[in-house]
């Protein structure tokens, strides 16, 4: 993939695909984290470009939804990336009125879901380069991340490149005892993501609703995955199984989690998630995690500074250890 450092941007027009997907509560955005990630890739191109657009989706909407519109977070990146945006309620741009720009929710027109072609002409039009830097998209096709390849030269922003390349080394040469945790919902989700980490890891850890689909299904695994028991609600996870799953993270080099092993959001369920946080606040393993909803619990229960990595794609990083198809990759190679 090309850089940033590949391509001459000195007083070109820019489309940047950033990941703008961020929790929003009260009318301001709730976590700043996916934000806060692209900042280098911004101060690289803000003192070079003639004109900067960024875009973006926020949610699933379904059509129009002003709750999720791009200009409810317009001061917050203007904070982060010390600019002055100028929100337009359009998805492509035919006239720059101002440096730096933001386009609405490109998932308000069904175009961009389906990468549909005219969809992602129109979105490339009057610019010069397209700069992908939303990895927490890049296993979609989508028309804003593989559609606009076709018509712009192309490259990978800063935070995508080191997304592609820590997780490529967690997968190919992770240190032992290596141990994966792996939560949340949607087994046919989670399967492939178990069985690819079954290959590479010591012991699989498995939580979240995902136990109980497991009996459902009558699923049957190696000696590698520990299937937690869930507490008599299947809201939580029971305390005989946290102590398993803390002497294998206790004795870890290295850890990778993705997916809550509890409904935390609710205190009465909170305790399986916050106790195996304490867990990986304690341990000295190389620790990756990723996910929103594992990103929020660890804010709320822990600190991310103490993360070695903070991977910004539930979906992609997933997708990713998987093996599977990544799209958006594919398209700026």
């Amino acid at each position: 993939m090309k850089s940033l450092t590949d391509i001459d941007f000195n007083n070109k027009r820019v489309l940047l695909r950033l990941d703008l997907d961020v929790p929003i509560e009260n009318g301001k955005v709730a976590d700043l984290t996916r934000l806060e990630a692209a900042k280098e890739t911004v101060e690289f191109l803000k003192g070079r470009v003639a004109n900067l657009a960024l875009c973006g989706h926020i949610g699933r909407p379904e059509g129009r939804d002003e709750s999720l519109s791009t200009k409810n977070i317009v001061s917050d990146l203007e904070a982060v990336f010390g600019l002055k945006i100028e929100y337009i309620n359009s998805f492509w741009v035919e006239n720059f009125n101002n440096q730096f720009i933001l386009l609405e929710n490109l998932r308000f027109d069904k175009g961009e879901e389906e990468n549909d072609d005219n969809f992602a002409a129109k979105l490339a039009s009057n610019f010069d380069y397209f700069v992908n830097e939303s990895f927490a998209t890049a296993h979609r096709n989508a028309a804003s991340t593989v559609g606009v390849v076709k018509y712009l030269e192309s490259c990978a922003g800063f935070r995508l490149i080191q997304e592609v390349e820590h997780l490529s080394s967690l997968v190919s040469s992770p240190m032992h005892p290596f141990v994966a945790i792996v939560g949340g919902a949607k087994i046919d989700t989670k399967l492939p993501v178990i069985e690819s980490l079954v290959k590479i890891s010591d012991k699989v850890l498995v939580g979240g609703l995902l136990p109980k689909e497991i009996i459902e299904r009558k699923i049957v695994f190696d000696d590698k995955v520990v299937v937690g028991k869930l507490v008599e609600s299947g809201m939580d996870i029971e305390e005989d199984s946290l102590s398993d799953f803390e002497k294998e993270i206790m004795s870890a080099k290295e850890i990778v989690w993705n997916g809550p092993i509890g409904n935390f959001e609710d205190k009465n369920y909170s305790n399986g998630t916050k106790r195996l946080i304490e867990m990986l606040m304690n341990t000295s393993a190389k620790i990756t995690l990723g996910g929103g909803d594992t990103i929020s619990a660890m804010n709320q229960f822990g600190d991310t500074r103490k993360v070695y990595w903070v991977c910004l794609g539930g979906g992609a990083m997933l997708d990713y250890i998987a093996g599977k198809e990544m799209p958006a990759i594919e398209a700026l190679r």
